[in-house]
């Protein structure tokens, strides 16, 4: 994050995006992907990972922002009023802490990712073609 301010302060925006989108990515892989290895080290034992209600609801909506996230950034363009949609829904979601609330937040964000993806051929051809590398 550190490195992509810098690049940022250095007016070079190209480097600083790509620096941050990277860090995300490892974010979710090693950190998420760490958490059950880590349970199961600390047990002693191969034993699953349950969540709490709370858990599964951060979980979801999670993953629903970084599909919608992953929607949006799939043609390389991050457009001011993209940027605009994600801040005022991930700003918003923090004054109401109700479980019933990140459903619906979760919700519109794959609602969005639809619409994006069903509306927007460039960022449709993007995503498929995303997809296809990752085979």
């Amino acid at each position: 994050f550190i490195v992509a301010i810098i690049f940022a302060v250095r007016g070079l925006p190209n480097q600083s995006f790509s620096t941050m989108l990277s860090s995300k990515i490892n974010q979710w892989t090693l950190l998420v992907g760490m958490i059950p290895i880590v349970y199961a080290i600390s047990g002693k034992s191969f034993a699953p990972l349950y969540l709490d209600d709370r858990q599964v609801e951060e979980i979801f909506l999670t993953a629903a922002q970084s599909f919608f996230a992953m929607a949006v950034l799939s043609n390389y363009v991050f457009s001011l009023w993209e940027a605009l949609i994600l801040f005022v829904l991930f700003v918003s979601q923090l004054f109401f802490p109700q479980p019933v609330v990140r459903y619906i937040y979760a919700t519109v964000y794959l609602v969005l990712t639809l619409l994006f993806l069903f509306c927007s051929k460039s960022h449709r051809e993007s995503m498929v073609m995303m997809m296809r590398k990752q085979r």
